[in-house]
């Protein structure tokens, strides 16, 4: 996706650090039970999680350009996102592009995991929303030259509710209480 937006080389280097860091604020171990619904306890501690991981972070130098990614990938092109409610061309690049990738992801290995063509069709359907119309726009020209690879979900146990699914971003938008 940077090389399609035309990312520097070390804007894309920054944003491998992003893509790579992004939820570190979430390493604390869940909580018994929270797994499959969305509690106003852990929207809270998902709504945290972006600051945390900055916090974490704040001390290391190399990262200072990916810190604004790390802290802002959920905010939503509408304003309705976390921590700040930033919206549009207000969100960093790289923090729009990492919200893409994760919802991709989110729908193509999550716990109902689906075909890349039907994720692609949900994130082509989120543009100008949640997510950013020229950042979904590279994702699917990436797709499209074949420089995004579906590989299948390692085997494993029932996954939880993954925070960076579209309906968990929606409840999010929607007032759930943080």
């Amino acid at each position: 996706m940077g090389e399609q937006l035309g990312l520097t080389p070390r804007m894309s280097e920054a944003l491998q650090f992003a893509a790579a860091l992004h939820n570190v604020g979430l390493i604390a171990p869940p909580e018994r039970g929270e797994a499959r619904h969305l509690t106003p306890d852990r929207a809270r501690r998902i709504a945290e999680h972006p600051t945390r991981g900055v916090q974490m972070l704040q001390h290391i130098d190399f990262l200072e350009e990916s810190r604004s990614a790390i802290l802002h990938h959920h905010e939503r092109w509408d304003g309705d996102g976390y921590p700040q409610g930033l919206a549009a061309e207000r969100i960093p690049l790289l923090a729009r592009i990492v919200a893409v990738a994760d919802v991709y992801v989110a729908l193509t290995w999550g716990r109902d995991r689906m075909p890349p063509e039907q994720a692609l069709e949900i994130v082509d359907a989120r543009a100008g929303t949640h997510l950013d119309p020229r950042c979904v726009a590279a994702l699917r020209a990436a797709w499209d030259r074949g420089r995004i690879v579906d590989r299948p979900r390692p085997a494993g146990p029932d996954l939880p509710l993954d925070h960076d699914a579209p309906e968990v971003s929606d409840l999010m938008a929607s007032g759930v209480p943080r």
